[in-house]
Order: structure tokens, then sequence, then C-alpha cells
């Protein structure tokens, strides 16, 4: 209250020095005068208020009870408005005589700034001024909130002169990114994306404190110019590479606000231009190639300071993300695809490498001046830890071939064979240079497990005991370490790495607690992995973890912390404290609920103290008590107790209540043991349930070694046997049961495909099966499943009940199947807590019965494979964007569903692609053109609503996937046509002119893998350790469509056409014409027997 009113004061004080009247010279006036009458005459006068000229218009106020205060201020507010725009419009003229205007304004008007009305003009004729005079800016400064008041282009001009103002303005903006970018590493919470993809390159450049410093900047180059100077001191003082990204995303964000002085100053601004679009398309082009090039060799003449400031744009975070991720790809593809070139000899990874080399030095550059990083990558890391690491890939896809292999195979090749640990000369590289480093790491994440990859435990193993020892220690610093933890915990919920003892051992213990005393960001890593893997890596484990990184002994070992660091820290570490106690409180409360009944049901009991308890002949000394727990099939515990062999014991009261219980509970016990030596009886007299046909397919259906996903072909082909055999329910039920009892707690992942196997089987079966399905002893083994016997991991459990659920809902109704309706009552009698139900999850699966080839009949249709609610992307029934005639911006969940999509259309046309390679004239087998046809059929009719998605989609990056896709369709359907002809004129010529994959007999396998073992580093083979129609079988699911014109009229179609061609051209020629015979030529006479031959398999096929 002083200060304002000595501010009033001041403003006062500042008017009478101006000979206008204030209050105060009012008050005074009226206290010294005789006659206050003629006095406030002389006041009115002197001051030009005309107060006669305004009765009327006071009368008229008073008539509508308008106070004068009121009027005074709505007119006094009508005046300033029109005078503020009047000041606006003379500086948008921007005339010599606008500015001498607003001078002569401000010199009027700025002795009385501090009045409160007075102050908005002086502010905006400061505004509109392209340049004020220094003697206002000087009192400017003088009155810190003067200052803060005016425009920012004010104060820039003061900024250029007051070096300390301008730090004092752009340090909390600067400080603020990096805390909010650290935030973004340092989360502790599920989420489905990581620093790299958590937003676009675009929208980076929005962040509230890149506009705001870019606001400050203005189109002022000296203060650009001091900016990145500070940004640069950051960086060669904490070697934190967000300034890196800070340093990027000044430069494309002056780009986007297209602010010419600062991006003709900057000389950085053509490489952060190429680097951003290659960031953004991720992908590196021959223009981008070369212009990239361009400007590495044009920056050798350049200062150093330049140079240090070209590293830091190339150490921008998603920079090296996009340069190490390429070079691994090319690496991988190298030996995939067995290319038989060197690393020095790959063209785009020499360029990649340079770049990834130039930008991790960024700051030894800056530090040193040392600019020879620049040149070239030393070739030692081409011709050696490049062509060992190439090997150790190459391992890695043989590998993964041969757990894909028959048994047979591998038992000649182990895969211990292909196990080689990294030399110490790849390790020494590692140690010494940050570039292999930073390769190691993206390696890294590339073979750890995923929903397309199978976890390879000792493969993973032998790169995870490098990390702490690599250069710099950058596996311990961000962002790179929080990549590493956030692809950790985005593996498969029932199949990650930390489930495994060896290798969460590792992870925590030997790399991330090793790592805690000397950087900060380790402990918010470690909090996450408890947050989120609690239930996968024990309690006991997850207690003694945050015992250890607990607020106390982190900031006592660190020493001296940040205070924000700690306080965040200390509130995220009491978060997931008392969230892991409400969570194991809960588990124990649902535990003891039946106990708790019982007690009460005790409490009430006529027994006394003295009969407190019923001894039973002694002696009980030598009484072994053991504490049992019994789990029924709906998870209640009920305790009792066993004496020794030969006594009797001694049996508590509140235990007599339940001994019925307890007998029927060992009754229940018994009969357990009692199914389960049926069982063994069972397999032994009718033989295994996986040595029956259909029992084969649910064994292949459910191999989680060699699925990378479902696969829903081989699931309808069980469904078919199912349908049209009369035991094939009963032995698909055999194999079921013997697949969930043999694998739950072993290997889960196979245990969620049966899982996925039964529903299909439910949902598209007959009700023989749904009779099988819904007995009461079935889904009591069902139920069975989610004791703390198997300990099954939360998504089968809620698997298994969402599965009882659905059935119960579907099946209500139908007399027959009431078994389960009975045991979902149970379990909601008893508190059992089903998911949520999902009304999608009830459609059945649109797939139809097994497809039959006919004379005069067209193929059954299916669709392309759809979602858990029976509708895909490319599905021509959906209801998705793809039917859309308008551009339409699809939404995250449209996007993910569609990039599955495509991965199925891109397997589609792999094995179609195989096929057509592999398939030699005349040697073709019915089944590889039945196969084929189908294929052809199926990828035409997703071109067809890919066309349409092209036109209806607004997405830059899946218009691009799209393209692509679209592309590749065309240049099969050539292929195929191309070979139709050449097959239907009898040519020897292949579509393919050379394969490049291995032969795929045992005998030629077995030759190969063994002259692998014996080859070089730089001899690199691809390894196909099943054909093509074993992978078509088991990995790619086969998609068929309608089509109205049978194969063999096509095929007889596309033959005459060819002919009359041929025919034409010889019409034209110099020699003699040829006469093309009449009647069926031998080449249709062919197509006809095969297409017969087609129909006789087809009816023979159950």
């Amino acid at each position: 209250m002083t200060s304002s009113f000595g501010m009033e004061k001041r403003w006062v004080t500042d008017l009478e020095n101006q000979n206008i009247d204030g209050s105060r010279r009012l008050r005074h006036l009226l206290m010294t005068c005789v006659d206050p009458i003629e006095t406030i005459k002389n006041f009115q006068e002197r001051n030009s208020i005309k107060l006669p000229a305004l009765n009327p218009a006071l009368r008229l106020l008073d008539l509508h009870n308008i106070r004068r205060t009121e009027f005074h201020e709505e007119a006094a507010n009508d005046i300033s408005d029109l005078l503020l725009a009047k000041i606006k419009d003379l500086g948008a003229t921007g005339t010599v005589e606008s500015v001498q205007l607003l001078e002569k304004q401000l010199e009027k008007s700025f002795k009385l700034y501090r009045v409160p009305s007075i102050r908005p003009f002086v502010l905006e004729t400061l505004k509109q001024l392209p340049k004020a005079p220094d003697r206002y800016l000087k009192v400017i400064v003088t009155d810190r909130e003067f200052y803060d008041s005016c425009a920012v282009t004010v104060r820039q001009q003061i900024w250029l002169k007051n070096d300390s103002l301008y730090m004092d303005a752009i340090l909390p903006v600067i400080d603020s990114y990096i805390d909010e970018k650290q935030k973004v590493m340092q989360t502790v919470d599920q989420s489905p994306t990581n620093y790299f993809t958590c937003e676009t390159t675009k929208s980076r450049r929005q962040w509230p404190q890149i506009l705001e410093l870019m606001a400050m900047v203005g189109q002022q180059e000296p203060l650009y110019r001091r900016l990145n100077n500070v940004i640069r001191e950051r960086f060669l003082k904490s070697a934190d590479a967000t300034y890196c990204s800070l340093r990027m995303e000044l430069v494309m964000s002056a780009h986007d606000l297209n602010i010419e002085p600062v991006i003709r100053s900057d000389p950085c601004h053509d490489l952060a231009w190429c680097l951003d679009a290659c960031v953004r398309d991720k992908h590196l082009d021959a223009q981008q190639t070369n212009k990239l090039k361009n400007i590495l060799e044009s920056t050798k003449k350049t200062k150093t300071e330049v140079i240090g400031d070209l590293a830091m744009i190339a150490g921008d975070a998603h920079v090296i993300h996009f340069l190490c991720s390429m070079a691994v790809k090319v690496l991988r593809d190298s030996a995939l695809h067995a290319t038989g070139q060197l690393p020095r000899e790959l063209v785009p990874l020499q360029l990649l490498l340079r770049l990834l080399s130039f930008g991790a030095s960024a700051h030894n550059v800056l530090s040193t001046n040392d600019v020879t990083i620049l040149q070239n990558v030393d070739a030692l890391v081409f011709t050696k830890f490049l062509a060992s690491f190439t090997a150790l890939i190459v391992e890695d896809v043989i590998r993964y071939e041969l757990n894909r292999a028959p048994d047979e195979i591998i038992d000649e090749n182990p895969t211990s064979d292909f196990l080689s640990d990294p030399s110490e000369e790849m390790l020494s590289f590692l140690k010494t240079d940050v570039t292999c480093a930073l390769l190691w790491i993206h390696y890294i994440l590339d073979v750890l497990p995923s929903k397309r990859r199978v976890s390879d435990l000792p493969g993973i193993m032998r790169y995870l005991k490098a990390l702490p020892r690599l250069k710099y220690k950058v596996a311990y610093c961000d962002p790179w370490i929080h990549l590493v933890i956030h692809r950790l915990l985005q593996s498969a919920p029932f199949d990650h790495l930390l489930s495994t003892e060896q290798a969460s051992h590792f992870i925590i213990e030997e790399y991330l607690l090793k790592g805690l005393d000397r950087y900060s960001g380790v402990k918010y890593h470690l909090l996450r992995i408890v947050h989120l893997l609690w239930s996968s890596i024990g309690e006991f484990r997850c207690r003694l973890i945050l015992d250890k990184i607990a607020p106390e002994k982190i900031f006592e070992l660190c020493g001296r912390e940040v205070e924000i660091d700690l306080k965040r820290y200390t509130r995220e570490y009491q978060r997931i404290r008392t969230k892991m106690t409400e969570k194991n409180s809960s588990a124990d409360g649902s535990l003891s609920s039946t106990s708790v009944t019982t007690v009460q049901s005790l409490s009430d009991s006529t027994y006394t103290n003295n009969e407190s308890e019923t001894l039973m002949p002694r002696p009980c000394e030598d009484l072994v008590p053991c504490a049992a727990w019994y789990q029924d099939g709906f998870g209640e515990h009920l305790p009792f107790i066993i004496g020794s062999p030969g006594q009797r014991a001694r049996i508590p009261v509140p235990f007599m209540g339940g001994m019925q219980e307890q007998v029927n509970n060992a009754m229940e016990s018994a009969k357990e043991a009692a199914a389960s030596v049926t069982e063994r009886v069972s397999d032994f007299f009718q033989g295994s349930p996986f040595a029956t046909p259909v029992g084969r397919k649910i064994e292949m259906a459910t191999d989680a070694t060699v699925l990378a996903t479902e696969n829903w072909g081989l699931n309808m082909e069980i469904c078919d046997f199912i349908n049209n055999t009369a035991e094939g329910g009963r032995d698909a039920m055999r194999a079921i049961r013997k697949r969930l009892h043999s694998q739950i707690s072993r290997n889960n992942a196979t245990v969620m495909y049966t899982l996925t196997v039964l529903e299909t089987c439910v949902k598209n079966c007959d009700i023989r099966f749904h009779e099988l399905v819904c007995q009461k002893d079935f889904i009591n083994e069902l139920v069975k499943l989610l004791g703390p016997k198997f300990d099954a991991p939360q998504v089968i459990q809620e698997r298994v009940l969402g599965l009882i659920q659905s059935w119960n809902d579907v099946f209500q109704d139908d007399p027959r199947l009431q078994g389960v309706c009975q045991i979902y009552n149970e379990l909601k009698a008893k508190g059992v807590q089903f998911p949520v139900t999902d009304p999608g999850s009830m459609a059945p699966i649109l797939t139809p019965k097994r497809t039959v080839f006919t004379v005069g009949k067209t193929p059954v249709a299916t669709s392309v494979q759809e979602d858990a609610t029976g509708q895909g992307m490319l599905n021509p029934g959906s209801d998705n964007i793809a039917g859309s005639s308008q551009f339409v911006q699809p939404t995250p969940e449209q996007q993910e569903k569609l990039h599955e999509d495509l991965d199925v259309v891109n397997g589609n046309l792999k094995v179609m692609r195989e096929l057509l390679s592999e398939m030699i004239l005349g040697k073709e087998t019915p089944d590889d053109l039945q196969l084929l046809d189908e294929l052809h059929v199926v990828v035409k009719q997703m071109h067809v609503r890919i066309q349409d998605l092209i036109r209806s989609v607004q997405n830059d990056e899946i218009m691009y996937e799209l393209l692509m896709v679209n592309d590749e369709c065309n240049n099969l359907f050539e292929k195929y046509n191309y070979y139709m002809v050449n097959r239907a004129c009898g040519t020897k010529e292949n579509v393919a002119s050379e394969n490049n994959l291995i032969e795929l007999d045992d005998q030629t396998l077995n030759q190969q893998l063994g002259a692998l073992k014996t080859s070089d580093a730089s001899n690199f083979t691809k390894v196909e350790a099943s054909g093509v129609r074993k992978q078509t079988d088991t990995s790619q699911p086969r998609v068929i469509t309608n089509e109205d014109t049978p194969v063999s009229e096509r095929e007889a179609t596309e033959m005459a056409k060819w002919l009359e061609a041929q025919e034409g051209k010889k019409d034209t020629a110099v020699a003699s014409p040829a006469t093309i015979p009449s009647g069926p030529s031998k080449e249709c006479k062919t197509l006809l027997h095969d297409q017969s031959t087609l129909e006789d398999k087809a009816k023979m096929t159950p």
C-alpha cells in the first residue's frame, strides 16, 4: 500500500509540474479560499471546464440515474480508444510525416508516463516508433515497472545497449526449456511414446520457450548472435546435448517465421534445414546426400567458431538418433541380404558415419578448437570395428533363422555355434570412440524383444554387458538411457526382458545402480522400472531398490543438488511408494477376505474360554505342524494343519468350524490328482494330443518360439478342420487343454496364442464345439490357471476372465451351454472383478471357411486381417477413413491400425514376390500355382483399397507409405502378368533374373551353414531356414478375396491377347507371316488340364 501511495503521489506531482491542477491543488485552494463558490468557478475556467454548457446533459444523466463518475469514465475510455487507434494508424503508415507526429506526441506525453490514464498512450507511441530516442530509453531503464510494461520491440532497443538486461530476459526461458526437456526424458509413468516419438519436428519448434526467444530476438541480428553465444557457452560448461537441440530448433523456428535478417546471418541454416528434412522424412535420398556432402566440404574453409556451431547442429539428439538408426539399418540390410560388400564399400554408410562423428564430437570441437574431426572418419572404424560388428549381426540373423528351422537342422547346427563374444579389439573401440558407442546402443534397441521379434536372451546379453564401459559413459546419459529403458518397458507384457533373472540382475544391479552416484537421471529410470514392473520383478526386490534410491541417500551421495530437482524427485518417490503400498494392501485384503469372514462367523460361536482348544491325544511336543494353503478353482485360501505321519494333531477350535470345508478341499485336491493321472493314462492309450492332424496345427499355431504374432491363416484352418470332421472338436480340446496346462508359468506367450486359438474357434465353429467349451469341467480348468500356483501375469488373468464373460453374454439364452453361465454367476457372487466389456469384442471374426476352388465357382472371400473389433482399415466394409470421399486427418488410433494393415499387405507382397522368384516355368506344382493365384487376387483387392486411401487421407507420413506400397503393387502386377504370359507361351525365361535366397533342402542348407561357420566377416549370406511355402503357412496369414472371373478364363484371355499381339508383329515383319492354328492350342489345353487338376484336388480336400 505504501508503494502504491508513493506512486500516486509522484504522478500527481508530475501533473502539477506541467501546470495541470490535480486533486492536491484543488484541496489546497478550497482549504485556503475566502469564497469557495468563486474559487470553484476560477478553477473551472482555468482548466477549461465549461459547466453551463454541460447542464442539459447533466440533467439528462440524472434522469437516467447515471452517476457523474460513470459518465466520466465512459467518456475517457472512448476518447482513449480513439487516440490509441490513431497512434496505431500512424505507426502502420510508416512515412516520415507519421514518424514526426509520433515523436511530437511522445515528447508531449512522456513526462506524464506515471499517470495511469496517460501511460497507455506513451507505451503505444514507443511501440510504433521505429527507433526510440536514447533519452527516453535511459528513463525506461531506471523504472523497472515501466520497463516491464514496454513492448518487446522497445526492450530490444534497450538490450542492444544493455547486455545484463538481455541476459536477465533470456536465461529464465532457456532454463525452462532445459527443465521441460528433462521432464520428458525422466518421466516415471507409463507412456506409449518416447523422447523421439512424442512430437513431430515442426511441433518441437512450437514450444512456448522457442517462440518466446524468437520474439525477443525479432529482426535484430545482434540479439540472435548473442543468444547463440549464450547457448554455446552453456553447452561448453555442461556438455548437455539438449543445448544442441535448442540451437537446432531456433534456426528452424527462424526459418518457419521467415525472419530474413536472422536466416541470412546464420551460417548453419543450410545444414539445419537439410538435416531437419531428413529427420522429418526418416529418409536420406540422393539429392540430400549430395547437398550434405557439399556443405561439409565447404565448411572446411570457415572459421573455427562456425564449425563448432555446425557441430552443434549435427549434435542434436534427434539428428544423432536418425543417423545411428540409418547406419544400423544399412549394416543390418547388408548382412541380411548377403550383398557381399564390406562396410567400407557402403557409400551411404560413409556419409552417415561422417556426420555422426561430427555431431557426437561437438563438445570436443568447441572445447579444443580441433576441426580435424570434420575430415573423413578413421579408417580403422570401417576396417576393424564395423567388420567385426557386422559379423555379430550375421550371427544374429543366422540364429533368428535357425530358430524357425526344423529340429533336425537345429540339431546339426546348434545356435551356440553362432554366439561369439565381442573381441577385445571391439571393446577397445567402444571405450575410445563415441561413434562406435552410439551405434552399439542403437543396435541394442533393434535386437530387444518386441511384438515382431522373439526374445534372444543370450544374444542380447552379449551387447548389454558392454553398456557400462562405453565412451563418455553415454549409456548413462539422457536421452540414450531413457531410450534403452523405454524399449525394455515396451516389450510384450507377458514376455519382457526384465522378467528373466539374468537380464534383470544385470540391468538393475550391474548397470543402473552403478551409475546412480554420478548421473542424476538414473534415479528416475530406476523409479520408473519399480513403478511399472513391480509385479514382475517382485515386491521384495522393489523394496530393496526403493531403499537404495531413497531421496536422503541419493542426494547425500550426489553432494549438492539443485533444490528443484530434490523437490521433484522427492514428490515422485513418495507418490510411487504410496502407490505400491496401496496395491499391496489391496492385494492382501482380497486374499484374506475369506479368512475375515471365517473369523467373524467364529466370533458368534458358543465356545467358552475353557473350550477354546480341544486337545486330541498327545504327545503334542512331537507335533510337526505344516501350514498348507489350498486354493480351489475360485481363488479362496483355506488354512488347515497336518500332523506328522502316524500321529494325531492338535486342532484349535476356530479351525473345527471349517473342518468340513477343509475335507471338501482335500477331496478336490485328490480329484485334481486323479484327473492328472487319468489324463496321463489317456495320453498313453490314445496317443499325444499333438499327434492328431488338428493337434499338430494347434501346436504350430501356438509356438511362440517361431511366431512373432498370431498366425490367423492357420487359426482359420483349425476352425475349418473342426467344422468338417466328426472328432476334430474333441481332438482340438485335448490339444488346447494340454497346451494350456503344460505352458502356463513357463511360456506365457504360448498361453496367449493358445487362448487366441480357443477364442477364434469359439467364434467360427458350430454348436458341437460350443458344447465342449462350455462344460463346467473345462471352464473350471481355465479358472484354476488364475491361482497362485501358476502365478499367471495380469494380462492372462484378464484374458481368461474376459473370455468367460463374453461367452456368458453370448450363450446365456441357450440351455445347452449353461455350464459357462453357472461358473460366471458363481465367480460374480464371490466378488471376482471382470474386465470392462468392450462391445466391439463381441463381434465374430469375419473370416469364412476353408476356400475350395471348383470349376464354375468363385473363391470364397475373406477380409483383410482385422483388429479386435472385427474391422480393419483396409477392409472394404469398414467405416473408417478409407471409405471417405473427402480428405480426412486420421486419428492416432486409426494411424496405428493402418500401419498394422499395411504390414499385412507388405507380408503378402513379400510372399508373392518370393514365390514368383523361385517358381521355374514348366516345373511349377499345382499348390504353388493355386497359392500364386490366391495372392494375386488378394493383392488386387488390397491395391484398390490403397488407392482409395491415397485419395482420401491427408497425412504426409501415411501418404508416403501408401505411395510406396502402391508402387510395389504395380511392379508386382507387371511381374505376375509377365510370368503368366511366358507360362502360357511355354517360355523358359524366369521372372526374376537372379535368386539370392539359399536353397532350402536339408542337405544344401547344412552345407551352407557349415560354410558360414568358416567364412570371414566380409562374406554374408542370407540364411532362409524355411521355404516360401512354410513361411506362408506359419508366418503370413493367407488372405483371399472374391474375384468374379475364374483363374483359367483370365489366363486364357491374357494368352489370347498375347498371341494376337505376336501375330500383328509378325504381319508387319519382312519374314513370311506365320499362321495361328485353329482350335485350342497346346498351351490352352495345358491350362485347362491344370484347372481340372486343381478342381479334383479341391474336391478331395476335407
